[in-house]
């Protein structure tokens, strides 16, 4: 059989069994093919094709040209061979046989896409049937229909032919934005890039082409070359339909640009090669590809390897998301109270706001996924975190570790098991990622360890512990100096035991308790001693602690390390798997008195280890001795709540400065958590306990005024802030602590100052000074003199203010105190400010700036930069201000500042106005305006800025700023600043 071969998307081109037809006499022939091949539902008349081919012509001759076409084309395609024929010829209409062997593009084109209409899908982005179909559709498409093809004298024709190329071009396009879609969610971005830029080679303007461009570029590590294909974009809009991009690609040109690098993560390094779990790792990508999927929870036994599953996963997946991936480990959190704390810690998330509402705001916007790592002591208080950030961040994954599901609404469950063992024969279990984790682990311990060499025996343990990772390294350690038919039979001797006495337990959890115990049994009696003594320390411990407080030699640690019972890491400190540290204080827990002991020798350890930081801190060592304190930050917070359990007053009193001074300097609301609880603990204890102890007796009212101090910071002019201080000042008087007592009118009276209440301020201020002046320590009068001059704002008050601070200032000179110094500094800077003399005040901010950031405060170095930019535009240096105050924002978007981020938008804002870009001005306004979340005292400040701008701009213009910004995130706003303000632009509209 002859078979005849017809290409209509792209060129004209025909073949009979693999060989061009070229007889072809004209284009009318051609097009006289194409139609009959394309309309094959019904005969076509000869009147039909003469109106369609040669519409002008008397109708004699139409007839004559259409038998002679109709001749040619019978001898071009060989039509009186084939048998069938190709055509079906009568004195009246003639049409293209279907039962002739053909094949026709377009047809085969048309049909691909009519079965993925026909075909019953959820989602046709993840139907590989629908994909497979139109991937067949679009490898046909060469182009348009008929491209470069015409006849010249039919209008008809040239209709025809335009109405089937729309359509086919309309069902390509629709096609390659699927497709691309599809191959993006699947993570296959040179798949989906293909697919993107076929939609722009046929459309250039298609804007949702170039965001899809875009996002693959972005997602592939290619962040500049996202950034030209906004520019290309923009270009081809303007040339070919004199528009601008919509604002869904200016946002995401924005917030690419606002990313500095593309799938940036803090996971944890691996010390080891990962092991199998390819299936796993294959469905879990799938599942974070699912849009649906926002909430993966990975469910299984402590040992079963979660942790590592989903640093792997994240890690391998992380490009996918523009602002990377977030690991938050929770082992050592005791309680939910410290989750906020501890994903904005993670996440470097600092300033003076709610905890809550300044992590949602920072995740508002971000295209992350958030790891959280060992939930399951969380869940009932902390599960309610997890669906406020999803709802306040639509871009935002969670990936969770957990002993058990979350039974959250919209989460996803991924049951973890053992890992894979054959059922099979045993020498078909040999490259099975169980076999090869116990190789891999043996062969630390023994060089040169082949699992070959006693197979069936390595698959015995491997199934003795279920395949569990952590019951598979414990058994391995010990190849060492034992065989593995010994190391068998050990586990199933005490699995057996298990087995037989804790009938109430799951068989996975017998059998890494039998692997625990069989480790444990052969440590000696020393080695398990120190085990369980260094259960106490939580987030992990150095060399030294392990020594002091579990009397552990660096050659028992290093016995322990090799025997997986602990982890080493590059920077020296020891680390516990979770479920080894829950076994050892479980053996601990037998001895009650070695439990106490081991607990207050740990309190005791990190009390003298705060203590001396603190002194160090005051010494002028200031930035190492907070980062000392925020290395050990789990430790002391253990230490300090086992000392609120034990009522061990003593050890509060020890630890309350040193945790003051790290957490007023590094982490505010961890000190409103720490402190409440210390006060609402101290509430119940009998005042004449107190008493008892002359130590102590003070220490209800130390503890008001230092949580008074955080509560302050966090909810500005909170009643709840004065009550404490005001409890804290009668509580010191009534037990004459004249030190303490000065330190919490000094905090009264800056509470009274920030309310605007400053005769009040000034009475409590002043006693402040009066008592330090007669106290030892300088420092306590040097903070309230400085605290006193402050509040000073009308210019007959600034000279007395002057010379305040600078006695002040004096004193923190010589202590070397930089904090000190830096608040001194800041208090003349805004006494010059208010005295008009803005050159002064524009160089002290910017020796703040330098000695916060020596001490390692970037939060409120980024302040004070933001405080010189408002000065130099006081001064008229429009252009510093904006390099100022572009750099501030830059930093709090950084530092996810959210609230200062809406200050420094403020000032660029007022500068703005300044410039006369007064429709610019009051669209940062008018989004401000509509921020629930900044300073109150900010709030007044905006709206006397739109008012005056409403009073210059047209209704018409200001009710389209209002529009506009409508839609706008904190990100939209920030980009629209930083380009407003770049080096090029920084003149007045005027000029």
């Amino acid at each position: 059989m002859t078979r005849l071969s017809i290409h209509l998307l792209g060129p004209f081109h025909v073949t009979l069994d693999g060989e061009p037809v070229t007889g072809f006499e004209s284009n009318k022939v051609r097009a006289l093919l194409s139609f009959l091949a394309l309309e094959t539902g019904r005969p076509n008349t000869r009147d039909a094709l003469i109106g369609l081919l040669w519409p002008d012509q008397p109708e004699r001759a139409a007839r004559r040209n259409l038998s002679q076409a109709l001749f040619n084309l019978r001898q071009a395609i060989h039509d009186d061979e084939a048998a069938p024929p190709f055509l079906r010829i009568t004195g009246e209409a003639v049409q293209f046989n279907l039962d002739s062997d053909h094949w026709l593009d377009v047809a085969a084109f048309a049909e691909h896409i009519a079965a993925v209409e026909r075909h019953a899908h959820l989602d046709i982005k993840i139907c590989e049937t629908c994909i497979r179909q139109l991937d067949q559709a679009d490898a046909l498409y060469h182009g348009e229909f008929l491209a470069g093809f015409f006849v010249s004298d039919s209008v008809s024709f040239s209709d025809w032919a335009t109405l089937w190329r729309e359509r086919f071009h309309h069902q390509a396009l629709d096609a390659q934005q699927r497709l691309a879609e599809h191959y993006e969610q699947c993570r296959d971005y040179e798949g989906a890039r293909h697919y993107a830029w076929r939609q722009v080679e046929l459309e250039p303007w298609r804007e949702e082409a170039h965001q899809q461009l875009m996002r693959l570029l972005a997602r592939s590590g290619q962040r500049s070359a996202a950034l030209q294909q906004y520019e290309t974009c923009r270009r081809v809009l303007a040339d070919e339909l004199g528009i601008e991009p919509s604002e869904d690609t200016k946002r995401l040109y924005r917030h690419i640009k606002s990313v500095p690098e593309i799938g940036a993560h803090n996971l944890p390094p691996q010390a080891t090669r990962f092991v199998g779990r390819k299936i796993e790792l294959c469905q879990l990508a799938k599942r974070l590809a699912d849009p649906c999927c926002r909430l993966l929870t990975l469910v299984g036994p402590g040992g079963i390897g979660k942790t590592r599953l989903a640093v792997q996963v994240a890690h391998q997946n992380r490009a996918a998301f523009l602002n990377g991936v977030c690991f938050v480990s929770l082992a050592s959190l005791q309680s939910a109270e410290f989750l906020v704390l501890a994903i904005a810690d993670a996440l470097h998330i600092h300033g003076q706001s709610d905890p809550q509402q300044q992590l949602l705001d920072a995740l508002r916007g971000c295209e992350m996924l958030l790891v959280l790592d060992n939930f399951e002591q969380l869940i009932e208080d902390g599960a309610d975190l997890l669906i406020n950030m999803l709802q306040a961040a639509p871009d935002l994954k969670l990936l969770v570790t957990s002993r058990e599901r979350l039974n959250l609404y919209g989460e996803t469950v991924f049951d973890v098991g053992g890992m894979e063992l054959s059922d099979d024969t045993v020498e078909r279990a040999v490259d099975c990622s169980a076999v090869e984790l116990f190789s891999q682990s043996a062969d630390r311990a023994r060089a040169g360890f082949t699992a070959s060499a006693e197979l069936a025996e390595v698959v015995r343990i491997c199934r003795l512990v279920d395949g569990m990772p952590l019951g598979i390294e414990l058994a391995a350690v010990w190849v060492r100096t034992l065989s593995c038919q010994q190391i068998a039979a050990e586990i199933e001797r005490s699995l057996a035991f298990l087995s037989a006495s804790l009938r109430g337990i799951p068989s996975r959890h017998r059998s890494v308790q039998a692997a625990f115990d069989h480790s444990w049994e052969h440590l000696p009696v020393e080695e398990r001693r120190v085990f369980g003594q260094l259960s106490v320390f939580r987030g992990g411990f150095d060399r030294e602690a392990a020594l002091q407080v579990a009397g552990a030699t660096l050659s028992t640690l290093s016995t322990l390390v090799d025997k997986s019972f602990l982890k080493e890491a590059q920077t020296g400190r020891y680390l516990f798997h979770e479920l080894m540290r829950q076994y050892a204080a479980e053996k601990l827990a037998q001895d009650s008195q070695a439990a106490q002991t081991a607990q207050n020798e740990h309190c005791r350890y990190y009390t003298s280890l705060v203590s001396g930081a603190c002194e160090r801190f005051l010494a002028g060592q200031q930035r190492a001795a907070l980062d000392t304190m925020a290395a050990e930050l789990d430790n002391v917070r253990a230490a300090w709540q086992w000392s609120i359990d034990q009522e061990r007053h003593d050890r509060l009193a020890q630890l309350m400065e040193g945790l003051f001074v790290f957490c007023s300097n590094r982490g505010l609301h961890e000190g409103d958590l720490l402190f409440g609880k210390a006060v609402a603990a101290m509430e119940g204890v009998a005042a004449r306990q107190l008493e008892a102890d002359s130590e102590t007796h003070h220490l209800p009212g130390k503890l008001l005024w230092r949580w008074g101090h955080f509560v302050r910071v966090a909810y500005s002019t909170d009643d709840k802030t004065e009550i404490l201080l005001r409890r804290s000042v009668a509580c010191l008087r009534s037990c004459h602590d004249q030190a303490e007592l000065a330190q919490a009118l000094f905090g009264l009276g800056r509470f009274l100052a920030a309310a605007g209440r400053f005769t009040e301020a000034r009475q409590s201020l002043e006693e402040s000074i009066e008592i330090g002046r007669q106290l030892p320590d300088p420092r306590y009068l040097a903070q309230s003199l400085t605290g006193l001059g402050a509040i000073a704002r009308s210019p007959a008050e600034i000279p007395c203010a002057r010379q305040l601070i600078q006695e002040g200032l004096a004193i923190f000179h010589r202590l070397n105190d930089l904090r000190g110094m830096a608040n001194s500094l800041s208090a003349l800077s805004s006494a010059a400010y208010y005295a008009g003399d803005q050159i002064e005040a524009r160089r002290l901010c910017l020796e703040v700036k330098v000695l916060l950031e020596e001490l390692g405060d970037e939060e409120g170095a980024t302040v004070a930069i933001s405080n010189a930019g408002h000065v130099c535009m006081e001064l008229g240096e429009y252009g510093t201000s904006a390099q100022y105050l572009r750099e501030a924002l830059q930093r709090s978007i950084a530092q996810r500042q959210t609230r200062f981020t809406l200050n420094v938008l403020h000032g660029l804002a007022e500068l703005a106005k300044k410039l006369g870009r007064y429709i610019q001005a009051y669209e940062l306004a008018i989004f401000m305006s509509c921020t629930p979340v900044m300073y109150l005292d900010m709030v007044q400040d905006i709206q006397h800025l739109l008012a005056e701008l409403e009073t210059r701009l047209p209704p018409e213009v200001t009710a389209a700023a209002r529009a506009r910004t409508a839609t706008w995130t904190l990100d939209d706003a920030v980009m629209e600043a930083l380009a407003m303000f770049e080096e090029n632009r920084i003149q007045p509209a005027e000029a």
